[in-house]
Parts: C-alpha cells; structure tokens; sequence
C-alpha cells in the first residue's frame, strides 16, 4: 500500500506541474504585452519550477530506494505508520484550503469558471489528492490560444453600414461602460473611424481587459504556489524523518530477504529437480502409453491371427484326416508292393540265372552262326561258281536248242519236201 499511495502522489505532482507548465507557458506568451508586473511573475515561476525540478529529483531518489527493497510488506507497514502520525495536520490542510475556497468562490463568482484549475490550493502530501479538473484546462486553452474572433456569429458587410446602423439598437456611451467595467477608453468617434473598426477595438479591448486578468489571477496562482511550496517543504522534512526509519527497517528486511532469498534458492533447486524428475516421468508415461498403444495393437493382430490360423488348423485337420486315411491306403499299397517286389524279386533271380543260360546259349549260337556264315559264304562262292556254270550251260542249252530247232525245221521240210515228192 505504501508504493501505491507513492506512486499515486507522483501522478498527482505530475498532473500539477504539468499544469504549472502550461500556466508558465501562457505567462510567458502574456508577458510580451503586459509591462507591469511580469519580471516578478517570470522569476517567481522560475523559482517554482526550480524547486518541482529538485523535488522530482528527490522523489525519484526516493522511488528508487524503495524499489530496491523485496520485503515490501514492512516498509509499507512503516509508512502507514509515518501517515497516521502526521493524519491530523493533514485533516485540518484540508479543513483550511476548503474553506479559503468556499471564500474565494463567494468572492468573485465570476471569474470561477476560468480558474476552476488553479483557484484551488492544492492538498498537502499525503492527504487525498483531488481529481484535476481537465475540462477546465482545456475550455482555458482553447480561448486564450484561439485565433477566431470572439462573436463569431457577427457577419459584417462594408456596403451595407446604412442599414446596420438603423437596424442596430442604441447603446451606452463608450466612456460610460468603460468606466463602469474598467476598461480601456478609445475615443473611436472623434478619429472617424466606421463602426466595424469599432468593433475590432472593443473586441482587442475586451481582450487586454481579459489579458489583465489572466495576469492577476497568475500572480495569485504564484503566491498560492509559493504556499504550497512550503507546505510540501514541511512534507519533505517529515517524509524525510520516515525515510530514515524506513530505511532502518529496509536493512532489517534485505537482511530477511538475503535469507528467504537463500531458502528461495534451495526451494528453487529442489523444485528443479522435481521438475526434471516429473519430466523424466512424463516421458516414461508417454513411452509406456505408446508401448501399450503398440501392445494392444500387435495384440489385436494376433488375435485375428489366430482365429484365421484356427480356421486353418480345421481345414488342416480335415485334411490330416483324410491324409492319415490315405496314408493307410497307401502302407496297404505298400504291402502289397512289397510282396510283389519280392515276387519280382525272386523272379528277377531266375530271370538272371535264364539270362546266364541265354548268354551262354546266345553265345553257342553266336559261334555257330559264325561257322555258319563261313560255311554259307563257301557256299556262296560255291554256289556263285555253280551259277557260272549253270549259266554256260543253259547258253550252251540255248545253243543246242537252236540247233535242235533249226535241225527239226530242217527234217520238217525235208521231210514235207519228201513228202511231196
């Protein structure tokens, strides 16, 4: 609470010098045309400013003190502490600027609604700062720096200056309301000068006449400034005095925050060894989930694997079975193969001992056949030898036929020759 309520009275110091900044930069503009009474003005702003630049010096020395402090607790603690001490003097700073408002309001209810801002004296350190009235400030700006003139719903036209000053009603005597108000007497009429020239100077009339009273009102606003300097003046020194024993008491908790700091440390250690501990064991969680996404997976293969190896194991059983039934076709089969293999057997022995019988047989004839291939090829040759000399004869058959024959035709036609005769 007490960095809160600090740092609340910095944005309320800012928010008025920003205000003591704007009020300088109209006074200096304002001092160019007035000559009476701006050397004091310009060296009593100066002096202002002078002392908000020390005291926003020794606040921001403050804040950082403060800052630099981790047991916020107790210094906050001492600072209430500090705060309820000085809480009557507070109490009766308000009392007092209220009713030296209430006065000044009753006193000149005309000119509050341009000074709303800067009338109010402002509350001394460590009271309840008052809300700026910023509407206030910027209507004020808005008039002093605007270059429109002031009755802007006054049209004038230079040709028609007959008609307008028939149709305007008649005022006072200038030098009458002047002197009434205050103001500056220009004696427009015995220079000659038209009407809307005169409005011009009673407008820059009206003008100055606000100018010098912006002037006043400054000069009251630097003396309530000088007041309010020593007001927080009186501020410092006993905020000052609960500086000190904050910063007694600030030792008192760096040194208690050096050890929490220290056991801080050890927490912070163990917590990161939990935490690498805990990360180690989400890793492993997420591992084991992914085996046992794995497993589940593998597992409801296998079961499928299985049923169709099930199937399988029917139809392979059905057909062992009908296997084992043709397997015992099969050893009768054999049995009787068996027994013909011996039959066959026995009978290939005897087939041998015919077949040495028919080598030996064979091997007679072989021989007999050679004999009797030389013996037919005697014979050819014999025979081939009775052929020739068959041949000779039946040629020489021929012949002796022949012979026969002519022989015959011969007796044949001797014989019809003789019998002829």
């Amino acid at each position: 609470m007490g960095d809160r309520e600090f740092l609340e009275a910095d944005d309320v110091e800012s928010v008025q010098l920003s205000q003591e900044s704007q009020l300088s930069a109209v006074s200096t503009n304002l001092s160019q045309d007035l000559s009476q009474g701006s050397a004091d003005l310009d060296t009593a702003l100066a002096s202002s400013k002078n002392r908000t630049v020390d005291k926003k010096k020794k606040k921001k020395s403050k804040r950082d003190k403060r800052c630099s402090s981790q047991d916020n607790e107790k210094v906050c603690d001492g600072n209430e502490a500090g705060d309820c001490d000085n809480s009557g003097s507070i109490k009766s700073s308000k009392r007092s600027s209220k009713s030296s408002k209430v006065k000044s309001e009753k006193s000149d209810t005309s000119e509050k609604k341009h000074r709303k801002h800067s009338s109010r004296r402002p509350d001394p350190e460590g009271g309840n700062p008052a809300q700026p009235d910023t509407n206030g400030i910027i209507e004020y700006e808005r008039i002093i720096n605007s270059t429109d003139p002031l009755f802007s719903d006054l049209e004038l036209d230079l040709t028609d200056d007959a008609k307008q000053e028939a149709n305007r009603p008649r005022r006072p005597p200038r030098q009458s309301r002047a002197g009434l108000s205050g103001g500056i007497f220009i004696p427009c009429t015995q220079l000659g000068i038209n009407s809307n020239t005169m409005i011009k100077f009673a407008i820059i009339g009206t003008e100055l006449q606000n100018i010098f009273q912006v002037s006043q009102r400054l000069e009251s606003d630097t003396a309530g400034l000088n007041r309010r300097i020593q007001l927080l003046e009186e501020d410092l020194e006993r905020s000052e005095e609960r500086l000190q024993s904050a910063t007694e008491k600030l030792e008192e908790a760096s040194k208690a925050a050096d050890e929490s700091e220290r056991g801080r440390k050890v927490l912070e250690n163990r917590s990161q060894g939990d935490e690498e501990k805990l990360d180690l064991l989400e890793k492993q969680l997420e591992e084991a989930k992914w085996i046992a996404e794995d497993t589940d997976r593998k597992y409801d293969e296998a079961a499928r694997k299985l049923a169709i190896t099930e199937v399988d194991l029917e139809r392979a059983e059905a057909r062992l079975e009908a296997a084992e039934a043709k397997v015992w076709e099969l050893d009768e089969e054999l049995h009787i193969v068996g027994n013909n293999i011996k039959t066959l057997s026995i009978q290939n022995d005897q087939a041998s001992q015919r077949e040495d019988s028919y080598e030996e047989t064979i091997r007679d004839l072989t021989q007999r056949l050679k004999d009797a291939e030389n013996r037919a090829t005697e014979a050819e040759r014999t025979v081939s030898k009775l052929q020739k000399e068959v041949d000779r004869l039946e040629d020489e058959l021929l012949a002796e036929k022949e012979r026969y024959k002519s022989i015959s035709d011969e007796l044949d036609s001797t014989f019809a020759e003789l019998a002829g005769y």
